[in-house]
Order: structure tokens, then C-alpha cells, then sequence
């Protein structure tokens, strides 16, 4: 199976009509993370008129993409996070170090003001998928829970669905994004 397979196999699955197949080379590509993100940009691309980008962040702490919405600037940024493995899916997979996570998520609140998506594609032997959450929902967990771990372990069953995501986007591409600093409403 190819990278090009595998992501059209992983978004038809949550009923995105469209193959990804076409886009990219067909050749056996190994399954890592850089063909697997390399792959979703094309497709969100070709797909959904999404333009993702990679950026160089002014430092450490911010995430390494951005959703650009034309000429409303940017609409948000993503974190993203591959996991690759021939065994079952658990979500200890997807740990990230709590240190790491309030970084970013304090930047998005100081600096960015816009949302940060974090991103998981997930290819286990038994999940293929794309999967997301955002800083707004890690802030909801952390302030909600008291969270102190050193380690912090998204909920899989709580996260949206790629369809999801693409609707995310496409509603921050077709209003933009107004964020207000004072009232930290939309």
C-alpha cells in the first residue's frame, strides 16, 4: 500500500468523495510522518482549496504549520502528530510531554491569537485515521481536571473526525477568524 492509498483510503472512510490517488506519485513510499503530513497538505489542497503551510516560528513553543485563508491572513495553525505502528492503537501513543503542550498553548493565547489544531494521523493495525483537537479543548480538559501530569494523553474517543476538521476549516476560510483579546470570544 502507498502513502497515496493509505490517505485516501483513511479520508473516503469518513466520507470524503474524493481520491487521493491522483495527487502524488504511486510509487511504495515508506509510511512516515513527513509522506503521511506531506500527503494530507496535498489533499487538503486539491480537495478542499485549504492552503497549509510549513512556517519558520520565531521560536521554540510555536506550532509549525499554518492554515492561510487568502487574502483574511491567517486563519489558524496546526501541531501535527503521526503515529505509525504495526500493533493496536492505544492512546499512550499519542503522549506528548505537558511542558510541551502549555507552551504552545500559552503562545496561541499571547502571540497567535487564533486556534491551534492539533492534528494525529494515526496508522496502527487496527486505526487508520485522522483525528483532531484543539487548544481551546486542551484548555477546557486542563482548567476543568486540575491537570498536572508530566505527560498529556489526548482523549481518543473525544477528538473530531477529519470530516470534522474539514468543516473547521472551511467555516474559519468562509468567515475568517475574529478573535477579541478582551473578551476572548468569537
Amino acid at each position: 500500500m502507498t502513502v497515496n492509498d493509505l490517505m485516501a483510503s483513511m479520508c473516503c472512510a469518513t466520507r470524503v468523495q474524493q481520491s487521493l490517488f491522483d495527487l502524488v506519485d504511486d510509487g511504495p513510499v515508506e509510511f512516515n510522518s513527513e509522506n503521511l503530513i506531506e500527503a494530507f497538505i496535498r489533499f487538503c489542497r486539491s480537495q478542499h482549496k485549504l492552503n497549509i503551510i510549513k512556517w519558520n516560528p520565531p521560536s521554540e513553543g510555536y506550532p509549525d504549520y499554518m492554515l492561510l485563508g487568502g487574502d483574511k491572513g491567517i486563519l489558524g495553525y496546526i501541531l501535527f502528530s503521526c503515529v505509525v505502528s504495526d500493533k493496536a492503537f492505544s492512546e499512550c501513543m499519542l503522549n506528548m510531554n505537558s511542558h510541551s503542550v502549555l507552551r504552545v498553548l500559552q503562545k496561541a493565547d499571547s502571540h497567535l491569537d487564533r486556534p491551534v489544531f492539533y492534528v494525529y494521523i494515526i496508522v496502527c493495525e487496527d486505526i487508520k485515521g485522522i483525528y483532531f483537537e484543539t487548544n481551546e479543548q486542551i484548555k477546557d480538559r486542563w482548567f476543568q481536571t486540575g491537570f498536572t501530569d508530566r505527560v498529556y494523553t489526548p482523549i481518543f474517543l473525544e477528538m473530531g473526525t477529519v470530516s470534522n476538521l474539514f468543516e473547521v476549516m472551511n467555516d474559519l476560510k468562509k468567515h475568517g477568524v475574529r478573535f477579541s483579546k478582551n473578551t476572548g470570544q468569537r
